[in-house]
Protein backbone atom coordinates (compact mmCIF):
# COMPACT_ATOMS: atom_id res chain seq x y z
CA UNK A 1 0.00 0.00 0.00
CA UNK A 2 2.66 2.73 0.76
CA UNK A 3 4.16 2.17 -2.62
CA UNK A 4 0.87 2.66 -4.10
CA UNK A 5 0.27 5.61 -2.18
CA UNK A 6 3.69 6.81 -3.64
CA UNK A 7 2.52 6.62 -6.73
CA UNK A 8 1.33 9.92 -6.93
CA UNK A 9 4.37 11.44 -5.48
CA UNK A 10 6.88 9.68 -8.18
CA UNK A 11 4.45 10.77 -11.14
CA UNK A 12 3.98 14.38 -9.57
CA UNK A 13 8.01 14.58 -10.05
CA UNK A 14 8.13 14.03 -13.70
CA UNK A 15 8.00 17.99 -13.37
CA UNK A 16 5.62 18.49 -16.88
CA UNK A 17 3.15 20.13 -18.75
CA UNK A 18 1.15 20.47 -21.24
CA UNK A 19 3.50 22.91 -22.89
CA UNK A 20 2.34 21.94 -26.37
CA UNK A 21 -0.61 24.48 -25.04
CA UNK A 22 -0.05 28.29 -24.31
CA UNK A 23 -0.36 28.24 -21.30
CA UNK A 24 2.19 31.40 -20.16
CA UNK A 25 4.13 32.29 -17.13
CA UNK A 26 1.47 35.56 -16.62
CA UNK A 27 -0.98 36.01 -13.38
CA UNK A 28 -2.99 38.47 -15.56
CA UNK A 29 -3.52 36.44 -18.23
CA UNK A 30 -3.71 33.49 -16.24
CA UNK A 31 -6.40 35.06 -13.99
CA UNK A 32 -8.10 35.72 -17.17
CA UNK A 33 -8.75 32.70 -18.42
CA UNK A 34 -5.58 32.18 -20.16
CA UNK A 35 -6.80 35.20 -22.19
CA UNK A 36 -4.90 37.44 -23.50
CA UNK A 37 -3.79 37.51 -27.69
CA UNK A 38 -6.01 40.76 -27.88
CA UNK A 39 -4.35 42.91 -25.03
CA UNK A 40 -1.47 41.72 -23.60
CA UNK A 41 2.16 41.46 -24.87
CA UNK A 42 2.59 38.06 -22.77
CA UNK A 43 1.31 36.38 -25.23
CA UNK A 44 1.24 38.50 -28.64
CA UNK A 45 4.61 40.27 -29.53
CA UNK A 46 2.17 42.86 -31.73
CA UNK A 47 1.08 44.58 -28.03
CA UNK A 48 4.61 45.31 -27.88
CA UNK A 49 3.93 49.03 -29.63
CA UNK A 50 3.89 52.79 -28.86
CA UNK A 51 0.39 52.85 -29.15
CA UNK A 52 -0.57 49.09 -27.52
CA UNK A 53 2.21 50.02 -25.00
CA UNK A 54 0.01 49.80 -21.59
CA UNK A 55 3.20 51.49 -19.88
CA UNK A 56 6.47 53.62 -21.01
CA UNK A 57 9.08 51.23 -18.63
CA UNK A 58 7.81 47.74 -17.63
CA UNK A 59 10.69 45.71 -15.47
CA UNK A 60 9.27 42.63 -14.22
CA UNK A 61 11.87 41.54 -11.39
CA UNK A 62 10.60 38.06 -11.11
CA UNK A 63 7.10 36.29 -11.96
CA UNK A 64 6.67 32.36 -11.09
CA UNK A 65 3.92 30.00 -12.52
CA UNK A 66 3.00 26.07 -10.61
CA UNK A 67 0.52 24.17 -12.01
CA UNK A 68 -1.32 20.68 -12.18
CA UNK A 69 -3.12 18.62 -14.20
CA UNK A 70 -4.48 15.59 -14.31
CA UNK A 71 -7.04 15.87 -16.88
CA UNK A 72 -8.01 12.01 -17.01
CA UNK A 73 -9.16 11.59 -13.31
CA UNK A 74 -5.61 9.62 -12.34
CA UNK A 75 -6.02 10.67 -8.88
CA UNK A 76 -9.70 9.88 -8.53
CA UNK A 77 -9.41 6.37 -9.72
CA UNK A 78 -6.21 5.99 -8.04
CA UNK A 79 -7.75 7.24 -4.82
CA UNK A 80 -10.67 4.99 -5.73
CA UNK A 81 -8.40 2.06 -6.04
CA UNK A 82 -7.00 2.05 -2.89
CA UNK A 83 -9.54 3.04 -0.60
CA UNK A 84 -11.95 0.71 -2.20
CA UNK A 85 -11.55 -2.14 -4.57
CA UNK A 86 -7.99 -2.72 -2.71
CA UNK A 87 -8.94 -2.80 0.82
CA UNK A 88 -12.23 -4.60 0.33
CA UNK A 89 -10.56 -7.04 -1.62
CA UNK A 90 -7.75 -7.74 0.66
CA UNK A 91 -10.34 -7.72 3.71
CA UNK A 92 -12.88 -9.35 2.22
CA UNK A 93 -14.70 -11.97 4.49
CA UNK A 94 -14.95 -15.42 3.21
CA UNK A 95 -17.14 -16.44 6.07
CA UNK A 96 -20.19 -15.61 4.22
CA UNK A 97 -19.24 -17.54 1.24
CA UNK A 98 -17.37 -20.83 2.67
CA UNK A 99 -21.03 -21.22 4.65
CA UNK A 100 -23.02 -21.32 1.20
CA UNK A 101 -20.80 -23.83 0.12
CA UNK A 102 -21.16 -26.26 3.58
CA UNK A 103 -25.32 -25.51 2.44
CA UNK A 104 -24.86 -26.56 -0.32
CA UNK A 105 -22.74 -29.44 0.86
CA UNK A 106 -25.34 -30.34 3.71
CA UNK A 107 -28.02 -30.24 1.07
CA UNK A 108 -26.60 -32.29 -1.83
CA UNK A 109 -26.37 -34.96 0.86
CA UNK A 110 -29.51 -34.39 2.55
CA UNK A 111 -30.89 -35.33 -1.96
CA UNK A 112 -28.17 -38.32 -1.42
CA UNK A 113 -30.08 -40.01 1.06
CA UNK A 114 -33.50 -38.96 -0.32
CA UNK A 115 -32.40 -40.92 -3.67
CA UNK A 116 -30.90 -43.67 -1.51
CA UNK A 117 -34.35 -43.73 0.20
CA UNK A 118 -36.15 -43.46 -3.07
CA UNK A 119 -38.94 -46.14 -3.45
CA UNK A 120 -40.80 -46.45 -6.46
CA UNK A 121 -43.72 -48.35 -5.52
CA UNK A 122 -43.90 -45.22 -2.29
CA UNK A 123 -44.50 -42.02 -3.41
CA UNK A 124 -44.03 -40.49 -0.10
CA UNK A 125 -40.33 -41.23 -1.45
CA UNK A 126 -40.42 -38.96 -4.23
CA UNK A 127 -42.25 -36.37 -2.71
CA UNK A 128 -38.90 -36.11 -0.30
CA UNK A 129 -36.73 -36.20 -3.34
CA UNK A 130 -38.50 -33.00 -4.47
CA UNK A 131 -38.36 -31.47 -1.38
CA UNK A 132 -34.55 -32.12 -1.35
CA UNK A 133 -34.84 -30.49 -4.68
CA UNK A 134 -35.95 -27.68 -3.81
CA UNK A 135 -33.83 -27.24 -0.48
CA UNK A 136 -30.18 -27.69 -3.06
CA UNK A 137 -31.87 -25.31 -5.48
CA UNK A 138 -32.04 -22.88 -2.74
CA UNK A 139 -28.52 -23.53 -1.96
CA UNK A 140 -27.19 -23.80 -4.95
CA UNK A 141 -28.72 -20.31 -5.47
CA UNK A 142 -27.12 -18.86 -2.58
CA UNK A 143 -23.82 -20.44 -3.08
CA UNK A 144 -24.03 -18.78 -6.95
CA UNK A 145 -24.88 -15.56 -5.46
CA UNK A 146 -21.97 -15.54 -2.82
CA UNK A 147 -19.74 -16.65 -5.62
CA UNK A 148 -20.68 -14.10 -7.72
CA UNK A 149 -20.90 -11.16 -5.40
CA UNK A 150 -17.11 -11.71 -4.81
CA UNK A 151 -16.47 -12.50 -8.73
CA UNK A 152 -18.08 -8.94 -9.20
CA UNK A 153 -15.48 -7.39 -6.18
CA UNK A 154 -12.79 -9.15 -8.25
CA UNK A 155 -13.68 -7.68 -11.37
CA UNK A 156 -14.38 -4.21 -9.98
CA UNK A 157 -10.73 -4.37 -8.55
CA UNK A 158 -8.85 -5.35 -11.75
CA UNK A 159 -11.14 -2.80 -13.97
CA UNK A 160 -10.10 0.17 -11.67
CA UNK A 161 -6.69 -1.27 -11.58
CA UNK A 162 -6.93 -0.42 -15.25
CA UNK A 163 -8.55 2.96 -14.85
CA UNK A 164 -5.59 4.95 -13.20
CA UNK A 165 -3.51 3.02 -15.47
CA UNK A 166 -1.95 5.26 -19.30
CA UNK A 167 -3.60 8.50 -17.18
CA UNK A 168 -1.28 11.17 -17.57
CA UNK A 169 -0.51 13.39 -14.76
CA UNK A 170 0.75 16.46 -15.78
CA UNK A 171 3.02 19.40 -13.95
CA UNK A 172 4.33 23.08 -14.99
CA UNK A 173 6.61 25.28 -13.13
CA UNK A 174 7.70 28.28 -14.97
CA UNK A 175 9.95 31.25 -14.27
CA UNK A 176 11.22 34.26 -15.48
CA UNK A 177 12.60 37.97 -15.66
CA UNK A 178 11.83 40.80 -18.62
CA UNK A 179 11.55 44.37 -19.76
CA UNK A 180 9.52 45.85 -21.66
CA UNK A 181 9.90 49.30 -23.06
CA UNK A 182 6.96 50.08 -25.84
CA UNK A 183 7.56 53.49 -26.34
CA UNK A 184 9.94 55.22 -28.45
CA UNK A 185 11.48 54.81 -31.52
CA UNK A 186 12.48 51.21 -31.41
CA UNK A 187 9.95 50.11 -28.78
CA UNK A 188 11.20 46.78 -27.96
CA UNK A 189 11.05 43.57 -25.01
CA UNK A 190 13.64 41.34 -23.95
CA UNK A 191 12.79 38.32 -21.79
CA UNK A 192 14.96 35.33 -19.84
CA UNK A 193 12.90 32.42 -18.51
CA UNK A 194 13.29 28.48 -17.46
CA UNK A 195 10.72 26.56 -17.86
CA UNK A 196 10.05 22.99 -17.69
CA UNK A 197 7.67 20.99 -18.95
CA UNK A 198 6.11 17.14 -19.40
CA UNK A 199 4.40 14.41 -18.12
CA UNK A 200 4.08 10.90 -16.12
CA UNK A 201 2.01 7.60 -16.80
CA UNK A 202 1.55 4.49 -15.21
CA UNK A 203 2.15 1.71 -17.60
CA UNK A 204 0.41 -1.27 -16.24
CA UNK A 205 1.44 -4.85 -17.02
CA UNK A 206 -0.68 -7.73 -17.34
CA UNK A 207 1.64 -9.61 -15.16
CA UNK A 208 0.15 -7.24 -12.11
CA UNK A 209 -3.09 -8.26 -13.39
CA UNK A 210 -2.91 -12.22 -12.92
CA UNK A 211 -3.50 -13.14 -9.58
CA UNK A 212 -7.13 -11.37 -10.00
CA UNK A 213 -7.37 -13.21 -13.30
CA UNK A 214 -6.06 -16.59 -11.15
CA UNK A 215 -8.88 -15.93 -8.75
CA UNK A 216 -11.63 -15.66 -11.49
CA UNK A 217 -10.56 -18.36 -13.16
CA UNK A 218 -10.90 -20.64 -9.84
CA UNK A 219 -14.20 -18.78 -9.31
CA UNK A 220 -15.47 -19.95 -12.52
CA UNK A 221 -14.58 -23.51 -12.57
CA UNK A 222 -16.37 -23.98 -9.06
CA UNK A 223 -19.02 -22.38 -10.18
CA UNK A 224 -19.55 -24.67 -13.27
CA UNK A 225 -19.00 -27.67 -10.55
CA UNK A 226 -21.90 -26.35 -8.82
CA UNK A 227 -23.85 -25.95 -12.02
CA UNK A 228 -22.65 -29.31 -13.52
CA UNK A 229 -24.53 -30.22 -9.69
CA UNK A 230 -27.68 -28.90 -10.51
CA UNK A 231 -27.91 -30.13 -13.85
CA UNK A 232 -27.35 -33.58 -12.47
CA UNK A 233 -29.76 -32.76 -9.98
CA UNK A 234 -32.74 -31.86 -12.33
CA UNK A 235 -31.39 -35.52 -14.16
CA UNK A 236 -31.92 -37.81 -11.03
CA UNK A 237 -35.78 -35.94 -10.26
CA UNK A 238 -36.55 -36.99 -14.06
CA UNK A 239 -35.34 -40.10 -13.98
CA UNK A 240 -36.91 -40.88 -10.70
CA UNK A 241 -40.09 -39.91 -11.73
CA UNK A 242 -40.11 -41.77 -15.02
CA UNK A 243 -39.33 -44.92 -13.02
CA UNK A 244 -42.49 -44.40 -10.51
CA UNK A 245 -44.48 -43.70 -13.40
CA UNK A 246 -42.78 -47.52 -15.13
CA UNK A 247 -41.83 -49.33 -11.35
CA UNK A 248 -41.17 -52.99 -13.97
CA UNK A 249 -39.52 -51.12 -16.41
CA UNK A 250 -35.79 -52.13 -16.21
CA UNK A 251 -34.56 -48.98 -18.67
CA UNK A 252 -36.42 -46.92 -16.60
CA UNK A 253 -34.42 -48.50 -12.94
CA UNK A 254 -31.34 -48.54 -14.94
CA UNK A 255 -31.15 -44.42 -15.67
CA UNK A 256 -32.36 -43.70 -12.09
CA UNK A 257 -29.45 -45.79 -10.79
CA UNK A 258 -26.99 -44.15 -13.14
CA UNK A 259 -28.14 -40.38 -12.43
CA UNK A 260 -27.82 -41.38 -8.87
CA UNK A 261 -24.50 -42.47 -9.09
CA UNK A 262 -23.87 -39.53 -11.53
CA UNK A 263 -24.78 -37.22 -8.75
CA UNK A 264 -23.04 -39.14 -6.39
CA UNK A 265 -19.88 -38.53 -8.06
CA UNK A 266 -20.48 -34.95 -8.68
CA UNK A 267 -21.17 -34.30 -5.25
CA UNK A 268 -18.00 -35.44 -4.39
CA UNK A 269 -16.37 -33.19 -6.69
CA UNK A 270 -17.88 -30.21 -5.33
CA UNK A 271 -17.62 -31.35 -1.30
CA UNK A 272 -14.15 -31.67 -1.81
CA UNK A 273 -13.25 -29.05 -4.76
CA UNK A 274 -9.58 -28.50 -5.38
CA UNK A 275 -9.57 -25.58 -8.45
CA UNK A 276 -6.26 -25.25 -10.01
CA UNK A 277 -5.06 -22.16 -9.03
CA UNK A 278 -5.58 -23.34 -5.15
CA UNK A 279 -8.38 -20.87 -4.18
CA UNK A 280 -10.73 -23.77 -3.20
CA UNK A 281 -9.33 -26.41 -1.31
CA UNK A 282 -11.78 -28.97 0.03
CA UNK A 283 -14.71 -27.10 -1.23
CA UNK A 284 -13.63 -24.16 1.15
CA UNK A 285 -11.79 -20.90 -0.14
CA UNK A 286 -8.35 -21.10 1.50
CA UNK A 287 -8.28 -17.37 2.45
CA UNK A 288 -4.33 -18.07 2.91
CA UNK A 289 -4.22 -18.79 -0.83
CA UNK A 290 -1.05 -17.62 -2.44
CA UNK A 291 -3.18 -15.63 -5.22
CA UNK A 292 -5.39 -14.08 -2.95
CA UNK A 293 -2.34 -11.82 -1.96
CA UNK A 294 -1.54 -8.36 -3.46
CA UNK A 295 2.09 -8.06 -3.42
CA UNK A 296 3.52 -4.60 -3.63
CA UNK A 297 6.67 -5.55 -4.06
CA UNK A 298 6.80 -8.13 -6.97
CA UNK A 299 4.59 -5.48 -9.43
CA UNK A 300 6.11 -5.04 -13.01
CA UNK A 301 4.22 -2.03 -13.89
CA UNK A 302 6.62 1.03 -14.86
CA UNK A 303 6.38 5.05 -14.40
CA UNK A 304 6.90 6.52 -17.73
CA UNK A 305 8.43 10.15 -17.33
CA UNK A 306 9.05 12.45 -20.15
CA UNK A 307 9.91 16.28 -20.42
CA UNK A 308 11.96 18.59 -21.23
CA UNK A 309 13.50 22.22 -19.84
CA UNK A 310 13.82 25.08 -21.41
CA UNK A 311 16.13 27.81 -21.00
CA UNK A 312 15.26 30.65 -23.40
CA UNK A 313 15.81 34.21 -23.97
CA UNK A 314 13.88 36.12 -25.88
CA UNK A 315 13.91 39.35 -28.06
CA UNK A 316 10.58 41.24 -29.00
CA UNK A 317 9.40 44.32 -30.99
CA UNK A 318 6.33 45.78 -32.46
CA UNK A 319 5.11 48.49 -35.31
CA UNK A 320 1.75 50.19 -35.26
CA UNK A 321 0.19 50.92 -38.35
CA UNK A 322 -2.32 53.46 -38.54
CA UNK A 323 -5.64 52.98 -40.51
CA UNK A 324 -9.26 54.47 -41.46
CA UNK A 325 -10.81 51.93 -38.86
CA UNK A 326 -8.25 52.67 -36.18
CA UNK A 327 -5.26 51.23 -35.55
CA UNK A 328 -2.81 48.08 -37.00
CA UNK A 329 -0.14 46.34 -34.77
CA UNK A 330 2.32 43.26 -36.09
CA UNK A 331 5.15 42.52 -33.81
CA UNK A 332 7.69 39.60 -33.53
CA UNK A 333 9.52 37.63 -30.86
CA UNK A 334 12.82 35.71 -31.76
CA UNK A 335 13.96 33.18 -28.76
CA UNK A 336 17.29 31.45 -28.36
CA UNK A 337 16.76 28.28 -26.56
CA UNK A 338 18.93 25.91 -24.72
CA UNK A 339 16.76 22.51 -24.34
CA UNK A 340 17.38 19.77 -22.33
CA UNK A 341 15.32 16.40 -23.03
CA UNK A 342 14.73 13.76 -20.11
CA UNK A 343 13.12 10.61 -20.24
CA UNK A 344 13.32 7.48 -17.76
CA UNK A 345 11.62 4.73 -16.86
CA UNK A 346 11.16 4.03 -13.30
CA UNK A 347 9.78 0.63 -11.79
CA UNK A 348 6.89 0.67 -10.40
CA UNK A 349 8.94 -0.78 -6.73
CA UNK A 350 11.24 2.01 -6.97
CA UNK A 351 8.52 4.59 -7.07
CA UNK A 352 8.76 4.99 -3.32
CA UNK A 353 12.50 6.38 -4.01
CA UNK A 354 12.37 9.07 -6.52
CA UNK A 355 13.25 12.54 -6.58
CA UNK A 356 14.13 15.20 -9.23
CA UNK A 357 17.73 13.95 -9.78
CA UNK A 358 16.50 12.27 -12.48
CA UNK A 359 16.54 14.65 -14.98
CA UNK A 360 20.34 14.47 -15.33
CA UNK A 361 19.72 11.12 -16.26
CA UNK A 362 18.73 10.17 -19.69
CA UNK A 363 18.92 13.71 -20.61
CA UNK A 364 19.97 15.22 -24.21
CA UNK A 365 20.98 18.50 -24.90
CA UNK A 366 19.90 21.32 -27.59
CA UNK A 367 20.31 24.71 -28.93
CA UNK A 368 17.71 26.15 -30.86
CA UNK A 369 15.83 29.08 -32.49
CA UNK A 370 12.60 29.75 -32.75
CA UNK A 371 10.10 32.56 -33.32
CA UNK A 372 6.90 34.18 -32.16
CA UNK A 373 4.79 36.29 -34.49
CA UNK A 374 1.52 38.44 -34.12
CA UNK A 375 -1.44 41.09 -35.08
CA UNK A 376 -3.66 42.96 -33.61
CA UNK A 377 -6.73 45.36 -35.12
CA UNK A 378 -8.45 47.81 -32.83
CA UNK A 379 -11.15 49.67 -33.48
CA UNK A 380 -11.66 52.64 -30.99
CA UNK A 381 -15.43 53.79 -30.91
CA UNK A 382 -16.66 57.29 -28.99
CA UNK A 383 -18.18 56.60 -25.81
CA UNK A 384 -18.12 52.81 -26.37
CA UNK A 385 -14.27 52.24 -25.85
CA UNK A 386 -11.63 50.23 -27.66
CA UNK A 387 -12.49 46.86 -29.43
CA UNK A 388 -9.42 44.99 -30.37
CA UNK A 389 -9.06 41.14 -32.03
CA UNK A 390 -5.56 39.91 -32.59
CA UNK A 391 -3.61 36.82 -33.77
CA UNK A 392 -0.58 35.14 -32.59
CA UNK A 393 1.62 32.01 -34.23
CA UNK A 394 3.61 30.30 -31.31
CA UNK A 395 6.97 28.46 -32.16
CA UNK A 396 6.39 28.72 -36.19
CA UNK A 397 9.19 27.03 -36.29
CA UNK A 398 8.46 23.10 -36.12
CA UNK A 399 11.33 20.88 -34.25
CA UNK A 400 11.57 17.30 -33.19
CA UNK A 401 14.22 16.73 -30.21
CA UNK A 402 15.05 13.64 -28.71
CA UNK A 403 15.53 12.38 -24.95
CA UNK A 404 18.73 10.30 -23.86
CA UNK A 405 16.08 7.18 -23.50
CA UNK A 406 15.62 7.46 -27.34
CA UNK A 407 11.87 8.85 -27.40
CA UNK A 408 10.71 11.70 -29.52
CA UNK A 409 9.31 15.42 -28.41
CA UNK A 410 7.85 17.50 -30.92
CA UNK A 411 7.13 21.21 -30.62
CA UNK A 412 5.15 22.65 -33.49
CA UNK A 413 3.13 26.12 -34.43
CA UNK A 414 0.41 26.86 -32.34
CA UNK A 415 -2.14 29.34 -33.40
CA UNK A 416 -4.71 31.59 -31.56
CA UNK A 417 -7.17 34.58 -32.22
CA UNK A 418 -8.70 36.51 -29.72
CA UNK A 419 -10.92 39.27 -29.17
CA UNK A 420 -10.92 41.98 -26.67
CA UNK A 421 -12.63 45.39 -25.34
CA UNK A 422 -11.61 47.84 -22.97
CA UNK A 423 -12.82 51.11 -21.32
CA UNK A 424 -10.95 53.20 -18.49
CA UNK A 425 -12.43 50.59 -15.99
CA UNK A 426 -13.12 47.58 -17.40
CA UNK A 427 -11.63 45.01 -19.26
CA UNK A 428 -12.91 41.92 -21.22
CA UNK A 429 -11.05 39.15 -23.62
CA UNK A 430 -11.59 35.74 -25.15
CA UNK A 431 -9.44 33.76 -27.11
CA UNK A 432 -9.14 30.17 -28.48
CA UNK A 433 -6.90 28.14 -30.07
CA UNK A 434 -6.88 27.58 -33.58
CA UNK A 435 -4.85 24.76 -33.79
CA UNK A 436 -5.05 21.39 -31.39
CA UNK A 437 -1.45 21.05 -29.91
CA UNK A 438 0.07 17.91 -28.74
CA UNK A 439 1.79 17.97 -25.56
CA UNK A 440 5.75 17.72 -24.65
CA UNK A 441 5.90 14.86 -22.74
CA UNK A 442 2.93 13.05 -21.79
CA UNK A 443 -0.72 14.42 -21.47
CA UNK A 444 -3.51 15.09 -23.65
CA UNK A 445 -3.43 17.61 -26.32
CA UNK A 446 -4.89 20.61 -25.65
CA UNK A 447 -7.42 22.95 -27.78
CA UNK A 448 -8.08 26.39 -25.39
CA UNK A 449 -11.11 28.81 -24.99
CA UNK A 450 -10.77 31.29 -22.16
CA UNK A 451 -12.92 34.00 -21.15
CA UNK A 452 -12.09 36.50 -18.95
CA UNK A 453 -12.61 39.98 -17.26
CA UNK A 454 -10.85 42.98 -15.44
CA UNK A 455 -12.02 45.77 -13.26
CA UNK A 456 -9.98 48.71 -12.15
CA UNK A 457 -10.87 49.66 -8.48
CA UNK A 458 -8.93 53.04 -7.72
CA UNK A 459 -6.36 52.98 -9.65
CA UNK A 460 -4.66 50.52 -7.74
CA UNK A 461 -6.29 47.15 -7.62
CA UNK A 462 -7.50 45.35 -10.29
CA UNK A 463 -9.82 42.32 -9.67
CA UNK A 464 -10.33 39.29 -12.31
CA UNK A 465 -11.81 36.11 -13.02
CA UNK A 466 -12.06 33.98 -15.54
CA UNK A 467 -13.07 30.53 -17.22
CA UNK A 468 -10.87 28.43 -19.28
CA UNK A 469 -11.91 25.03 -21.25
CA UNK A 470 -9.67 22.34 -23.13
CA UNK A 471 -11.96 21.48 -26.38
CA UNK A 472 -10.44 18.96 -27.10
CA UNK A 473 -11.22 16.73 -24.16
CA UNK A 474 -14.25 16.14 -21.92
CA UNK A 475 -14.80 17.35 -18.48
CA UNK A 476 -11.47 20.11 -18.46
CA UNK A 477 -12.83 23.36 -17.88
CA UNK A 478 -11.33 25.67 -14.89
CA UNK A 479 -12.51 29.06 -13.34
CA UNK A 480 -9.64 31.56 -12.58
CA UNK A 481 -9.33 34.23 -10.69
CA UNK A 482 -6.75 37.02 -9.40
CA UNK A 483 -5.36 40.65 -8.33
CA UNK A 484 -3.27 43.61 -8.91
CA UNK A 485 -1.59 45.86 -6.81
CA UNK A 486 -0.27 48.71 -7.95
CA UNK A 487 1.31 50.54 -4.96
CA UNK A 488 3.02 53.84 -5.91
CA UNK A 489 4.99 52.19 -9.38
CA UNK A 490 5.51 48.91 -8.01
CA UNK A 491 3.06 46.07 -9.00
CA UNK A 492 2.11 42.96 -7.36
CA UNK A 493 0.23 40.37 -9.27
CA UNK A 494 -1.62 36.75 -8.19
CA UNK A 495 -3.55 34.67 -9.63
CA UNK A 496 -5.10 31.03 -9.19
CA UNK A 497 -7.44 28.30 -10.89
CA UNK A 498 -8.93 25.37 -9.71
CA UNK A 499 -11.65 22.20 -11.71
CA UNK A 500 -14.84 23.59 -10.15
CA UNK A 501 -15.80 19.92 -10.47
CA UNK A 502 -13.25 17.93 -8.70
CA UNK A 503 -14.40 14.38 -7.24
CA UNK A 504 -12.46 15.09 -3.90
CA UNK A 505 -9.07 16.34 -2.44
CA UNK A 506 -6.66 14.89 -4.38
CA UNK A 507 -8.72 15.61 -7.42
CA UNK A 508 -9.05 19.10 -6.45
CA UNK A 509 -5.10 19.43 -5.72
CA UNK A 510 -4.05 17.90 -9.16
CA UNK A 511 -6.39 20.20 -11.21
CA UNK A 512 -5.26 23.73 -9.72
CA UNK A 513 -2.37 26.19 -10.81
CA UNK A 514 -0.92 29.46 -9.21
CA UNK A 515 0.85 32.42 -10.86
CA UNK A 516 2.39 35.48 -9.29
CA UNK A 517 4.79 38.22 -10.34
CA UNK A 518 6.78 41.37 -8.79
CA UNK A 519 7.23 44.31 -11.27
CA UNK A 520 8.18 47.67 -11.53
CA UNK A 521 5.88 50.00 -13.99
CA UNK A 522 5.28 53.84 -14.97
Amino acid sequence: MRRLSALTAAMLAASGATAGGMIVNSPQINSMGGAGVASSSALNPAMITPIRGEYDFDLTIGSGTLFLEDPNGFAFNLQQFLDEDLETYQDFDYGQLNTSASNLADAAGDTADAANNFDETDSSTLDDLRAAQQNQTAATNETQGSVGNYRGLVESTEKTFRAFSDRPVNFGLLAGLGLTMPRGDVPFAIALSNNTYGGARLNLQESDLQNLNFVLDDLDDYLEAVEELNQRLETLVDAAEAFEAAPNDAGAQSAFEDARDDFDAQRAVVESFNSENELFVGGEVDDDADILTFDEEDLDSTIDLLGANITELAFGSGMDFPNVYGNLSVGATAKIQYIQVFGDVIAFDDADSVDASFINENTNEYVAVNLDIGVAQSFQQPGLGMFSVGAVVKDLIPQSFESGDGRDIDIGPKVRAGVSHQTRLTRVTMDIDLTENDPIGFGVPTRYFGIGGEFNAWDWARFRAGYRNNLAVDDASIITAGIGLTPWVTQLEFSGWYKPNSEDEVDLLLNTGFSADFAVRF
